[in-house]
């Protein structure tokens, strides 16, 4: 399996390449939105005693959490692309595969569960990605506002 650029890739595939990278892009954004929202709301201050330290901690959880989600989600569609541009490579160099489309289906189920890729095949965790590319966005906002408004 190569991650070097690929010269064949279709136009589709390229605005999914650049969709992919946007995605980290936003996924990083947010980790550093999540770490200027807790430094501004939060403040460096609020650890001098437990219960500040405990909120402290979960806040800046709860600020983590879409970049960190958003980044897993990115990570794991460009493992499955190259898993898919590797059984593209194979099926270009000859090799078939002459199985029932259930078994075709889970050979991949399997591939992708070695590849560490098996969320990407529940539909909830599709739904939790989708939530942390919008809630990173709204805090890539939150952290423009408020640093406005500090500056103000």
């Amino acid at each position: 399996m190569h991650e070097g650029p690929r010269p064949d890739l279709t136009p589709a595939a390229r605005v999914a390449v650049r969709g992919l990278a946007v995605m980290r892009v936003v996924g990083v954004g947010a980790l550093a939105a999540g770490a200027l929202v807790w430094w501004i709301v939060v403040g460096s201050d609020a650890t001098a005693d437990p219960v500040g330290a405990t909120l402290a901690v979960l806040t800046a959880i709860a600020l983590v959490a879409p970049g960190m989600l958003l980044l897993h989600f990115e990570w794991s569609l460009r493992r499955a692309a190259l898993m898919f541009a590797e059984l593209a490579d194979r099926t270009a160099a000859g090799e078939r595969f002459d199985a029932t489309p259930a078994l075709f289906r889970r050979s991949m189920r399997l591939a992708m569960r070695r590849r560490g890729i098996g969320l990407l095949a529940t539909p909830w965790y599709w739904a939790l990605a989708a939530w942390g590319f919008g809630a990173s966005a709204v805090l890539l906002l939150a952290a423009v506002v408020l640093v406005v408004a500090a500056l103000i």
